[in-house]
């Protein structure tokens, strides 16, 4: 795996709770729409819409003036053995600072929130 993101500190690492791979993502797909309420993935619920990233997404991704990275949890796991980092709760937001990934936003706060627009001005507030 590339680990070359942790390099650069201030480097944002969006953290998935779901897999990679196309039938994951249809599965994942289905069950955000069908069963809501029991989808494990409030970061992929809040940013992505049917057919990829929401725009208000997309622009503040933009806007960030940060390096951003993005794993899915597999991918995490992966990175998580090879540098022998702490599990973490998933999804999360972890940010590098010299070398290391801080929780920047943990599941738990995640999880609560609700609307796009709320973890963008959480995001904001804590980049700040």
């Amino acid at each position: 795996m590339n680990t070359e993101f942790l390099e650069e500190d201030g480097t944002l690492v969006f953290v998935y709770n779901a897999d990679t791979g196309w039938r994951q993502a249809f599965w994942d797909t289905l069950h955000k729409y069908m069963r809501p309420d029991t989808y494990g993935c409030n970061l992929c619920k809040l940013t992505h819409g049917p057919i990829g990233p929401r725009e208000s997404w997309r622009a503040f991704l933009q806007a960030v003036d940060r390096p951003v990275h993005f794993l899915h949890r597999d991918e995490y796991r992966e990175l998580q053995a090879e540098k022998d980092l702490e599990a973490v709760a998933l999804p999360a937001v972890l940010e590098v600072r010299s070398g290391h990934l801080r929780i920047l936003l943990s599941a738990r706060e995640l999880n609560a929130v609700k609307r796009l627009e709320d973890l963008v001005d959480v995001l904001r507030e804590r980049l700040a």
